[in-house]
């Protein structure tokens, strides 16, 4: 698209936010210039074929009796497909800064690791898809915002077998904990929760 076309668009999605004149302004500025160093990697990097904005919907089967499935949704932000017709990697556009290999995988003091667990997530859904051409094991998170030199920053991972079965057994465990009702008496992390107080003076501690 012309960069005529891309500010459009720009416009339309900020006028739907509540912004002071001042705040528009700066913002439009700041992100059509993202959007340009972006489109400029996109021209020299993307593949001949890809699927945009992809919804997918999976069952999980859980082994549990009470709930022997479960659905699984998720909408992919780009598949990028061989001459074949193969998936060869799934594309999460990130806005924001660029994270470090640190934070994405959470092994810095604020990072929960959320945005590797989101590829493994979709690893998952394609497992559990019924088209054994959407297999696929690489994603890569494309960070929309170039960094400090003006580059754009990509880091891609081959999702393993054990990520994969680590991430199945969570959310079946979950599931497990839901329909026993013992989630409501699990406490989370915070110092200041007042659910968790509440359950402490439920329980008489």
């Amino acid at each position: 698209p012309s960069p005529t076309l891309l500010k459009n668009k720009l416009e339309q999605e900020f006028n739907r936010l509540p912004l002071s004149t001042e705040e528009y302004t700066r913002l439009l500025e700041k992100g059509f210039s993202d959007v340009l160093v972006y489109q400029e990697h996109l021209m020299k990097t993307l593949p001949k074929a890809t699927k945009e904005e992809f919804s997918i919907r999976v069952m999980l089967p859980t082994g549990i009796a009470a709930l022997p499935e479960i659905l699984l949704t998720g909408k992919l932000d780009r598949l990028d497909i061989s001459e074949e017709g193969n998936i060869i990697r799934v594309v999460d556009y990130k806005t924001g800064k660029p994270k470090t290999l640190n934070e994405i995988e959470g092994k810095t003091k604020d990072a929960d690791g959320g945005y590797k667990r989101q590829l493994i997530f979709y690893a998952l859904l394609l497992s559990l898809y019924d088209d054994e051409r959407f297999l696929c094991r690489e994603g890569v998170l494309s960070f929309v915002q170039a960094d400090a030199k003006g580059v754009i920053k990509e880091e891609a991972f081959s999702i393993t077998d054990a990520e994969i079965v680590a991430l199945k057994t969570s959310i079946i465990e979950v599931v497990q904990n839901i329909i026993a009702g013992s989630f409501l008496n699990e406490l989370c992390d915070e110092k200041k929760c007042d659910y968790c107080e509440l359950v402490k003076r439920w329980q008489g501690n």
